[in-house]
């Protein structure tokens, strides 16, 4: 919630938008959570696009809300959907890399609990 609220104060001034949008996406990742770490690729691939894209239509829907004139499909062509596979075809590669620090910090916490 709060890189939501950092998002809205540096981006367009109505605050609350993606603050909201991110939250709710946050419940959304929970239920999801447990199969991403089942080193399932195309699962995470599916699943981080979809949470992107639902936190996407969910922000330009409270725009919407908020003011009449937002071009809604316009933005979820040209900047929701090509964010939402960005995200969806780089997440294999972080949790990868998430994977590996977090064998790192075990490894360490390992050594450091034998001395």
């Amino acid at each position: 919630m709060p890189v939501g609220l950092a998002a809205d104060v540096f981006s367009h001034g109505l605050l609350g938008v993606y603050g909201i949008s991110f939250f709710l996406v946050s419940l959304l990742a929970l239920y999801a959570a447990k199969a991403v770490y089942e080193n399932n690729l195309w699962f995470t691939v599916g699943a981080v696009a979809a949470l992107s894209l639902a936190e996407g239509i969910i922000a330009i829907t409270l725009f919407e809300i908020l003011d009449q004139t937002t071009p809604w499909w316009r933005w979820l062509l040209w900047r929701v959907l090509p964010v939402s596979v960005y995200h969806g075809l780089l997440a294999p590669f972080l949790l990868y890399g998430l994977v590996q620090m977090e064998r790192l910090l075990k490894l360490a916490e390992t050594f450091r609990a034998r001395q």
